[in-house]
C-alpha cells in the first residue's frame, strides 16, 4: 500500500531548513512547523517577524502568528491536508467566516428567544415585592 507523501531532495530540504533559520522564527512556531512539514509544507510562510497583522494586506507570517496566538484550534484544523501556506490561510479564513456566521445565528436566536419571553423586568419587580413583603412579616 502506498501513501501520498511528498518527498524532497536533500538540497530542497536544506534550503527550507535554512529559510526557517534565517527567518528568526521563535519557539512558538516549532509545533506548527512540524505539523506543516507532515502536510508537505517545508518552507516557512512569507513575511518578516515585524509584519503587523493589522496591515491592509498582512503577510502570511502575520496572519499565521495571529492564528497561533488567538485561534490555535482553527489553525490545527487548517494545516492537515493543505498543500501550501496559502491553502492553510484560505482554510483559516473560511473557518473564521463560518464561525462568524454561527455567532450571528446564535445572536439572532437569542434575540428571538428574548422577544418571545418578553421583558424580564416585571418578574424582577414581582420578586422584589415578595421579598419586601416577607421582610415586613408578610401581608396580614
Amino acid at each position: 500500500m502506498t501513501t501520498n507523501v511528498r518527498t524532497f531532495d536533500r538540497e530542497t530540504y536544506l534550503a527550507a531548513r535554512d529559510a526557517w533559520d534565517a527567518g528568526r522564527f521563535g519557539p512558538e512556531w516549532s509545533d506548527w512547523r512540524g505539523m506543516a512539514a507532515k502536510a508537505g509544507i517545508i518552507f516557512p510562510p512569507s513575511g518578516s517577524p515585524d509584519d503587523p497583522w493589522s496591515a491592509d494586506s498582512p503577510s502570511q507570517r502575520a496572519i499565521l502568528i495571529r492564528a497561533i496566538r488567538e485561534t490555535p484550534r482553527l489553525l490545527r484544523r487548517a494545516i492537515p491536508g493543505a498543500s501550501s501556506w496559502s491553502d492553510v490561510i484560505g482554510r483559516l479564513l473560511t473557518y473564521r467566516d463560518l464561525m462568524a456566521l454561527d455567532a450571528d445565528q446564535r445572536e439572532t436566536d437569542w434575540t428571538l428567544t428574548k422577544a418571545r419571553r418578553g421583558d424580564m423586568t416585571p418578574l424582577t419587580e414581582t420578586l422584589g415585592a415578595v421579598v419586601d413583603s416577607l421582610a415586613r412579616g408578610g401581608d396580614r
